[in-house]
């Protein structure tokens, strides 16, 4: 409901001006949303549980998907008021595996230098594959300008790889969805990390 929006309380990604915020649970919100929690959130923290709150219950049998999206810098994602490090991630994606929270676990970020959070920082060998909207050193870029919203509705790597999951067939793979992406996406460079074979 913020006093620049024109739509008060609701949220657009493509110029059909589909609420898609209205019916979404939102667990966290406002000030609870810090690279802490989220962190605690993947790592399945009893103190957030037994305070009634949503946190990743997965095992060793589950394939997690994560997608982050916000502001970028070299080695960092932006939360509403601080950062989470690409060393801080990557100790927690480790920690995952070492706790077995999945079996295979595939990561997205949409953010400027978004490779940066990824690259020499996620090993090949923890079942882990990453996509990010650009390389470790370059900016990604907005999409969908919309002029009645006085806003871009999304970010052109987001917005690809989202249209794309939503009309490929069930035998589509990640290496063919990246493929797609990276072609579709012509200011910045989309990447991959991790485990390729996923």
């Amino acid at each position: 409901n913020n006093k620049a929006n024109p739509f008060p309380g609701k949220v657009f990604n493509n110029p059909k001006h589909q609420d898609v915020y209205h019916d979404v649970p939102k667990d966290y919100v406002g000030a609870e949303v810090t690279p802490e929690t989220f962190v605690k959130v993947l790592l399945g923290d009893s103190e957030l549980e037994n305070a009634g709150k949503k946190v990743l219950k997965s095992g060793p049998n589950d394939h997690v998907f994560i997608f982050f999206d916000d502001h970028g810098a070299p080695d960092l994602v932006a939360f509403p008021k601080t950062y989470l490090y690409g060393e801080k991630l990557a100790e927690t994606l480790k920690k995952m595996h070492a706790d077995n929270k999945y079996s295979k676990l595939v990561f997205y970020i949409e953010a400027c230098e978004a490779g940066s959070m990824f690259d020499k920082l996620l090993p090949t060998d923890i079942n882990i594959y990453a996509t990010t909207a650009s390389n470790p050193k370059e900016s990604s870029y907005a999409y969908y300008s919309d002029t009645e919203v006085k806003a871009s509705l999304g970010d052109e790597y987001s917005i690809h790889w989202m249209e794309n999951a939503e009309t490929a067939s069930d035998t589509t793979t990640l290496q063919e969805q990246y493929e797609y992406t990276k072609a579709q996406t012509k200011m910045s460079h989309v990447m991959q990390y991790g485990d390729l074979s996923i």
